[in-house]
Parts: C-alpha cells; structure tokens; sequence
C-alpha cells in the first residue's frame, strides 16, 4: 500500500484535467489539496478531475473536494469529477455529495458541461 497519490494535469480548450491515480485519504489529500489549489491560482477556473484511478475515498478526501468546489464557484469557476469507479461512487452517495458536486460518466460528458 502507498501513502502517495500521484495527479497527471492536462489542459484541453481552458479546461485543466487532472487524472488522480491512488488513495485520497487523511495522508494524501493534503499534497493533492496543495497541487490543486496551485492550478487555481495559477488562474485556472475549470477543473476536472478524472477519478478513474482513485479507489478510495476518506472524508478527508471528502473535504478536499468540498474546499476545491467552494473556492471555485467564489471565483466563477467549475469543478466537475468524472469516470468515479463504484465503490468510491458509493461513498459520495452514501454522503450526499453526489448532490452536491457535479458528477460526468466520461472526460467527455465533463467537457460538454463546462
């Protein structure tokens, strides 16, 4: 098991798409927190997450998400989570954040409602 989650960013027309490879959990959310509100403030406003290759969620993972979507929407932005494999998808149902963030199927479907 790893304690490090590692975050690949892409940009396609404005949007930042960051692919999040690992566990998101009391340990790695700070870093990931860190690198993500770094692309906020380096002025980028559209992010998406891909979460194809998290296979776990935290709250503290949870609150992160949480931060990045509140910080965003003060600015005008977006933050969308696309490709969420079952059993984290059931976490943020179970939570009620479903509800809460913007949750796409595809990268592409992400793309298209932003």
């Amino acid at each position: 098991m790893t304690d490090m989650i590692d975050l690949q960013q892409e940009t396609r027309g404005g949007i930042v798409i960051i692919r999040l490879q690992g566990r998101l959990d009391a340990i790695t959310s700070p870093p990931a927190f860190d690198a993500l509100t770094k692309s906020i403030e380096e002025g980028n406003r559209q992010l998406l997450l891909n979460f194809s290759g998290v296979d776990y969620l935290s709250s503290a993972g949870m609150r992160i998400l949480m931060a990045l979507h509140k910080r965003l929407k003060t600015a005008q932005g977006k933050l969308i989570i696309s490709a969420v494999n079952p059993p984290v998808m059931d976490i943020l149902k179970m939570s009620g954040f479903n509800q809460l963030l913007q949750i796409a199927t595809t990268d592409e479907e992400a793309i298209a409602q932003f």
